[in-house]
């Protein structure tokens, strides 16, 4: 019997604290303070590209005036991913449009969930002020 019930605890604990950690992060990201902050394109070369763009945060162009504080905290920012995963096809498009962002007139900004003495979370990816699947619609609709 009490093999058995260790056994349970085993196979469940892992689940339980995975479905925890989700549940955290969701909750901190639905709560939390939207910051827009300014991306432009990177180009790293990788084996796996294709499935997400990589992004640089463009301070200068980014008004830190929307963070509590009244500046860019960018130390807060300097540890977090820099990858937006995408649908493969959308992913191409955009990483080209990216790439072309000085000879094209197209500015990218990255939709953030912002706590202060918390790592940023990525939320959205937008592109002229759309949503990036609604510019990709509005482009293809031309």
């Amino acid at each position: 019997m009490k093999h058995r019930f260790l056994f349970l605890c085993g196979l469940f604990l892992p689940f339980g604290v995975l479905l925890g950690w989700t549940g955290y992060l969701t909750y901190t990201s639905l709560t939390a303070q939207q910051v827009i902050v300014a991306v432009k394109g990177y180009d790293p070369l990788d084996l796996f590209s294709g499935h997400y763009i990589q992004y640089e945060i463009d301070w200068e162009k980014t008004n830190c005036r929307q963070f509590p504080e009244g500046y860019c905290p960018k130390s807060q920012f300097a540890d977090i991913p820099r990858r937006y995963y995408l649908p493969e096809q959308a992913a191409e498009k955009i990483d080209r449009l990216m790439q072309a962002q000085n000879t094209v007139s197209v500015r990218f900004d990255m939709v953030f969930s912002y706590i202060k003495g918390r790592q940023p979370i990525a939320r959205m990816l937008l592109i002229n002020n759309q949503k990036w699947f609604d510019y990709l619609n509005n482009e293809r609709k031309k």
